[in-house]
């Protein structure tokens, strides 16, 4: 018996010992190992709707040695990256936030901070050593292969040049709204479900047919979720047919961003986030949180996966110190106040808005 005793003992032992093995192997995004995560996004407006949230994700959730950054040209593609780095252009606006560096002060509450002056893709490049560096194509273009090469390749080349041991991130777009008026609609015949499916087979081929990137941020198909569950028809979670919307449409790429590169290294929960806005045409409450993690965690498991609908579970939970974004311009129109007390968001967070 004890024999039988002893080997039982042991077994358990194993078994912890492979768990924590397993545990210890997680992966991380801290590429140096000097215990910062550094994220920087080679963009357009579409990155900058992605990432406009992540700093109060960060920073709610105390997600300490985080810094993100953002290079932003209106409508920039893959193939006018290239050129804007080639003529040493400074013509991007650089956005830059650091949960460490802030003072609280002097400094307004952990909000991006831009550049005074335009900079030059070298410029972001040398600052030092980024763990992860995101890229995609124009909107209007990013379902469509024919348009990515050769500058994709060049974009990487460009990029591993000052940064060769940074990992590379895909950021997979959403589809324009149903009635969008946007040029580039008439490629997919105007038709969102043909833009979606293309967006989604395009990005499925860079990441798994490309020897580049080591992540997909599959922000299109979390919208897509999200359209095909608590849409806001036509806009389709848009504020003009394209751009999200300034609340949930941000709010929902945002929670994917975080789920796939910034969870991993800080292991701080997306579900445990108590982030809320009250911008744009969806304000984001209680219900709308919900559905966003839910879309932005499923999306993470199954990036291609576009069809069917989502259902929030284990979401209800009490709220510790929620914080709330607002939108400053409108608090003295009548209107945006009936819109705040009819969305229920005071009795819900029962707490002052920062």
């Amino acid at each position: 018996m004890k024999r039988v005793f002893a080997f039982k003992c042991l077994l358990l032992v194993g078994l912890l010992l492979s768990v924590v093995a397993v545990e210890a192997k997680r992966p991380t995004t801290d590429t140096n190992g000097d215990g910062k995560l550094r994220i920087l996004a080679i963009g357009n407006s579409f990155s900058d709707d992605a990432m406009e949230y992540l700093p109060k994700f960060v920073y709610q959730l105390g997600c300490e040695n985080v810094e993100l950054a953002r290079l932003y040209i209106g409508g920039c593609s893959l193939e006018r990256h290239v050129r804007e780095y080639s003529q040493n252009n400074a013509s991007y606006q650089f956005y830059h936030y650091d949960y460490d560096s802030y003072d609280p002060h002097s400094d307004k509450t952990h909000e991006w901070k831009k550049d005074s002056e335009l900079r030059t893709m070298e410029y972001a490049l040398k600052m030092g050593e980024w763990d992860i560096i995101t890229m995609q194509q124009v909107s209007g273009h990013s379902g469509r292969w024919e348009s990515y090469q050769p500058y994709l390749d060049e974009l990487v080349k460009i990029v591993r040049k000052y940064q060769p041991n940074a990992k590379l991130a895909w950021h997979m777009t959403w589809s324009y709204s149903r009635n969008s008026t946007h040029g580039d609609f008439k490629r997919y015949d105007s038709n969102q479900d043909t833009m979606t499916n293309a967006i989604v087979a395009t990005a499925r081929k860079v990441y798994e047919q490309t020897p580049y990137f080591d992540y997909l941020i599959p922000s299109g198909v979390a919208i897509e979720a999200l359209r095909n569950t608590c849409n806001n028809p036509p806009k389709d979670l848009t504020r003009d047919g394209f751009h999200l919307d300034y609340g949930m449409g941000r709010y929902a790429a945002a929670c994917v961003w975080y789920k796939v590169l910034i969870e991993p290294f800080t292991r701080k929960a997306l579900k445990d986030s108590e982030v809320f806005t009250l911008k744009g045409d969806r304000f984001v409450t209680t219900v709308e949180r919900a559905y966003c993690i839910t879309a932005a965690e499923r999306a993470a498991k199954n990036p291609y996966g576009v069809k069917g609908k989502i259902s929030p579970k284990g979401m209800n939970k009490s709220l510790h110190s929620p914080y709330i974004v607002i939108d400053i311009d409108r608090l003295d129109d009548p209107d945006y106040k009936k819109q705040i007390e009819a969305s229920g968001i005071k009795m819900d967070l029962k707490k002052s808005f920062f």
